[in-house]
C-alpha cells in the first residue's frame, strides 16, 4: 500500500533527486541516494561504469556505509510514518492488522511511504561485492602492531572510512586495490597506517601468483571495477578493527 503526503523537503544538496530508506522491523536497514540527471555531476561524483543509471546505495548493517551517510546527510530527518486506522466491514475498526512500514521515500515535493504484508524486505541482487582474498585479521593485527611504536596516547580512539576501487584485472590475479581517499574521520597517525598497510596488500600476496583482491562480480558472474568503501576503527585498547562491505547493490558500488 502506498500513502503518498505532499510536504516540502530539503534534501540538502541540489543535486539529489530522492532519498529512499527501506526498513526491517521498523528499523532504518538501507538507504539508496537518486540524484538529478546532471551529466557534470554524475562524472564527478560516480564510478564510470558500462551502465548509465547511477544512485548510492548505503547498508546500515555496514558500520562505514552508516557513518558515510550520517555525515553526508545528518541535515536530513526521517519522518515519522503516520498512525493508521484499519476498518473492517461496517467501518469497524481492526484491532490487528498485517502490514508493516517497507520504506520511505523524501522527494522534494512530497513524501512517499510505503507498506507491505511481506515479512522481509527483499534488496535486488547485483552481484558479489569486491572482497579481499586473505585474512583480515593479519592486517589488523599488523596496523596494531605499527601503532605500538607511534608516539600517541595510549587511550586514542580513531574510526576512519577510506573510499577505493578494487579494479578487475585482464585475469583474476591481476585484481587490485586503488585507494582513493579519505571520507571519514581525521587525518592522523592511525589514518596513514591503515593506508600504508592496505597499499601494501597489492604487493604481498600470501600466495604466490595470486591477488590480495577479488573484484566484484555482476549477475552473470563477470568480474567488474567498483567502489568500496573500507572501515578501520582503532580502539582505546589498541587493537584495530577492519571492515568491508558485504553486500554490492548497485552497478558501481557506490
Amino acid at each position: 500500500m502506498r500513502l503518498t503526503l505532499s510536504s516540502k523537503k530539503d534534501l540538502g544538496n541540489n543535486n539529489i533527486l530522492s532519498i529512499h530508506y527501506g526498513f526491517n522491523a521498523d528499523t532504518v536497514s538501507q538507504v539508496i541516494v537518486k540524484p538529478v540527471d546532471n551529466e557534470e555531476y554524475l562524472n564527478r561524483e560516480f564510478l564510470k561504469g558500462g551502465m548509465k543509471q547511477r544512485f548510492k546505495y548505503f547498508d546500515f548493517g555496514f558500520e562505514g556505509d552508516r557513518l558515510v551517510f550520517q555525515k553526508e546527510f545528518s541535515h536530513v530527518e526521517i519522518p515519522s510514518a503516520p498512525r493508521l486506522e484499519w476498518l473492517g466491514e461496517h467501518s469497524k475498526l481492526i484491532g490487528h492488522h498485517k502490514y508493516r512500514l517497507l520504506s520511505i521515500s523524501l522527494f522534494r515535493d512530497s513524501t512517499v511511504f510505503f507498506f507491505t504484508t511481506d515479512s522481509l524486505l527483499k534488496p535486488m541482487f547485483w552481484g558479489e561485492p569486491a572482497r579481499f582474498n586473505g585474512n583480515l585479521g593479519l592486517l589488523e593485527t599488523k596496523i596494531s602492531k605499527l601503532m605500538e611504536d607511534v608516539h600517541v596516547e595510549t587511550d586514542i580512539d580513531s574510526i576512519v572510512v577510506f573510499r577505493a576501487i578494487v579494479i578487475a584485472g585482464e585475469t583474476r590475479n591481476q585484481d587490485k586495490l586503488q585507494l582513493d581517499e579519505l571520507i571519514y574521520g581525521e587525518e592522523t597517525a592511525f589514518s596513514n597506517m591503515v593506508r600504508q598497510v592496505l597499499s601494501d596488500t597489492n604487493n604481498n600476496s600470501s600466495t604466490p601468483s595470486h591477488s590480495n583482491w577479488v573484484a566484484a562480480t555482476n549477475v552473470s558472474a563477470r568480474p567488474q571495477t567498483t567502489r568500496i568503501k573500507i572501515f578501520a576503527w582503532l580502539k582505546p585498547d589498541g587493537l584495530v578493527k577492519l571492515e568491508l562491505p558485504s553486500k554490492l547493490q548497485n552497478w558501481t558500488g557506490d
